[in-house]
């Protein structure tokens, strides 16, 4: 088809090339430029089995994209089309391979759009100017030597020109550049803050607390005392607080659930009402009160106390995060279109319309929030161990113009949450920290807290069979180490920028299992290479005799299930029944102990009968078998966390400590709760700075 301009015609739907439109049942319709490519390429080889990587290179070319942003393409132009996945009648899917438009398409070659106009040359034939047929040099469209309509179209095509100019400097044009003028510490009470902060014109709202028991805490936009907003809500996670400061928006519930319930908490106090019946996965409040939340992949709007909820947009992935933009015409949501927790930044109208993605963010980014102006993104993005803030520009309008982003902090505190501005858009607000922990152990006899390992930075202690062997991660890198079990003869097993997670050692002392992001692996003792032996999964765990490993997988982001892989062959097989069920444990060569996914109660299972019992009930943050596996250890959380331990032969549940005044190290958002050789539980003390601060921004 070379460079030719066409015009394409299947049922009630005709695409014009040249004028870049899109028109359905007589109605054109806007489309966003790269899913108009991925359609033009897919019309110009209709009936031809097109690639993923053909679409990619023909509608990103050098551009380093994911085939997330692929999917999206397709995902808007079937919404667009009205077509089904299932039962295509435009784009059929060809798994894992790519698409084909199966749609009888009409083509015909497209005219410029010049108007046909007749005069007379100097020897007074008639000749024609521009009706797209024939091609004339510029000189024969003079001024003076032709109708009215000439100087009309010289105007017009100025004004075209003109407007074109005037558009370009624009989206040329950044928004005025951001810089940090100088930081103040808001808060001084050392406890463990994490979630979203959110402000109105006098005060400050954030999470404190470990997982599971959360609580809400207030402090003033100028520093000072902070304090608790009392509630009986169990572990609420703030949404966002009302434009007029009398209530905050929470979810609140326990365990890992993907959807919470919505709850109205009155300021300064008062009793907490329920919004709505929905039990939603991320929330927001518009400029004018109204609730915006998520349920899967839907967006839905409602009144301020809930009612009329009404469903704005199906999105492409599991909807993570609802943020509306100051102004309340737009909300930034993020969504996991993989199901693999990693987020892509999508922008979306207040009514429904104009989805259209702003950000592919990489693991190394978190947290994206509006400026004050709706100018920028205000985010965190990882360098090394430290996460610092930066700002992503960008222009809002007929065009999008983003910019390089602007590093905004450069340490040495770690801002992980990213960052959310003052009303009068002078500051910006951040928690941000300097990880630091203390292995303990808890002395049974002595009934108190002693250091393990000297007390070193470090988290996850589990010990060999034998009891001779430690392995650790260092902490705040996650790196794997072994020692002896008094701290010597120390050796470092894996190294950064890699970061494990869940070191376990094997039953005969020689190898140690760990988990990253990208699989399972195994690594000798002694060091060396590490061998991958199970792709992206969770909580690896070895049977009684080494040659089995337990892994909990996670798919779509929310739903679990476990795995055993024969260590000699790499073969996996499903774990009966355990849909909804994960970080397993054996208590025997037979039998195993596993949790469901809302983390509030724990089974058993026998791996002869395929049955499952119940074992423990109540809210669990973490859990883990003593070395002789008679006993469950059980770290709880709520208002009054503890650790417990449970005798596997009779079920005797028997609290050790309390965690109510222990400041515990989240590690990855959780508590790692581990037993040492004697009985000991291990835990990591959280000994982080971690505060609010005020970030003063410099007027450019």
């Amino acid at each position: 088809m070379g460079n030719k301009s066409f015009v394409f015609r299947f049922d009630d739907v005709e695409v014009r090339e040249r004028e870049f439109s899109f028109t359905r049942a007589g109605k054109e319709i806007t489309v966003e430029p790269k899913a108009f490519r991925a359609l033009l390429f897919l019309l110009r080889n209709s009936q031809r089995l097109i690639t993923k990587e053909e679409l990619l290179s023909a509608v990103w070319g050098d551009t380093a994209v994911t085939e997330g942003s692929l999917t999206r393409c397709i995902w808007l132009l079937r919404r667009l089309l009205g077509d089904d996945i299932n039962e295509p009648r435009y784009i059929a899917t060809v798994a894992t391979v790519g698409y084909r438009f199966v749609c009888p398409v009409k083509l015909e070659e497209d005219s410029p759009l010049i108007p046909d106009i007749a005069e007379t040359d100097k020897n007074g034939k008639e000749q024609s100017l521009g009706n797209g047929k024939e091609s004339l040099p510029i000189s024969a469209i003079t001024p003076g030597t032709g109708t009215r309509s000439h100087w009309l179209w010289a105007i017009g095509g100025g004004g075209v020109i003109a407007s074109a100019v005037l558009l370009t400097a624009w989206w040329r044009t950044p928004p005025p550049s951001l810089s940090i003028d100088f930081v103040t510490q808001l808060t001084d009470d050392g406890q463990i803050k994490g979630g979203e902060l959110s402000s109105d014109a006098s005060r400050i709202y954030f999470n404190e607390g470990p997982p599971l028991t959360q609580r809400i805490g207030q402090v003033s936009i100028t520093g000072g005392a902070t304090a608790r907003v009392e509630t009986r809500l169990v572990n609420p996670t703030i949404a966002g607080v009302m434009p007029d400061g009398s209530e905050l928006i929470v979810l609140a519930g326990g365990g890992s659930n993907a959807t919470y319930p919505l709850w109205a908490m009155p300021l300064p106090a008062g009793e907490p009402r329920r919004l709505g019946s929905a039990e939603v996965g991320a929330a927001g409040i518009l400029a004018d009160s109204r609730v915006v939340f998520s349920v899967d992949k839907d967006l839905f709007i409602a009144g301020r106390d809930g009612s009329n909820p009404r469903k704005l947009v199906s999105l492409p992935g599991r909807v993570v995060s609802v943020e509306p933009s100051p102004d309340g015409k737009r909300i930034l949501i993020q969504l996991d279109i993989k199901g693999d927790n990693t987020f892509v930044a999508f922008e979306v109208a207040a009514d429904g319309t104009g989805v259209e993605e702003i950000h592919n963010a990489s693991p190394d980014e978190c947290c994206f929030h509006w400026s004050w102006n709706g100018q920028y993104l205000l985010y965190s993005v990882k360098t090394g161990n430290r996460w610092d803030i930066w700002a992503l520009p960008f222009h809002v309008g007929l065009f999008r113009n983003l910019k390089k982003p602007i590093r905004l902090t450069t340490g040495p505190l770690s801002f992980s949450d990213g960052a959310i501005p003052s009303r009068d858009g002078k500051q910006i607000f951040a928690v941000a920290s300097k990880p630091h922990g203390e292995l303990l152990r808890y002395d049974l006899k002595l009934h108190k807290f002693l250091p393990l390992l000297s007390g070193i930075s470090a988290t996850d202690a589990t010990f060999s069979d034998d009891g001779k062997w430690v392995a650790y991660l260092s902490y705040p890198d996650h790196s794997v180490w072994r020692s002896r079990d008094d701290g010597t003869d120390r050796m470092q097993l894996t190294f950064p920028p890699l970061e494990a997670q869940v070191p376990f050692i094997s039953p005969d002392g020689a190898r140690v299992l760990y988990t990253t992001d990208s699989g399972t692996f195994l690594i000798d003792i002694n060091g060396g290479p590490a061998q991958k032996i199970y792709g992206t999964s969770l909580n690896p765990t070895w049977s009684l005799d080494g040659k089995t490993i337990i892994v909990t997988i996670l798919s779509g982001g929310i739903d679990y299930s476990m795995r055993m892989i024969d260590v000699g062959t790499g073969k996996a097989s499903p774990v009966p029944a355990s849909e909804g069920k994960g970080g397993g444990f054996w208590l025997g060569q037979r039998s195993l102990l596993a949790c469901n996914a809302t983390q509030s109660k724990l089974l058993t299972l026998d791996l002869d009968s395929e049955k499952w019992t119940d074992f423990f009930v109540g809210s669990i943050v973490n859990w883990i078998n003593s070395p002789d596996r008679k006993y469950v250890y059980v770290a709880t959380g709520g208002t009054e966390p503890t650790i417990q331990r449970i005798r596997v032969s009779d079920r005797q549940v028997e609290t050790i400590v309390s965690l109510k005044d222990f400041a515990e190290l989240a590690n990855y958002g959780w508590t790692q709760l581990r037993v040492a050789p004697d009985g000991s539980p291990t835990l990591t003390r959280a000994l982080d700075t971690q505060e609010i601060y005020a970030l003063q921004l410099r007027s450019p």
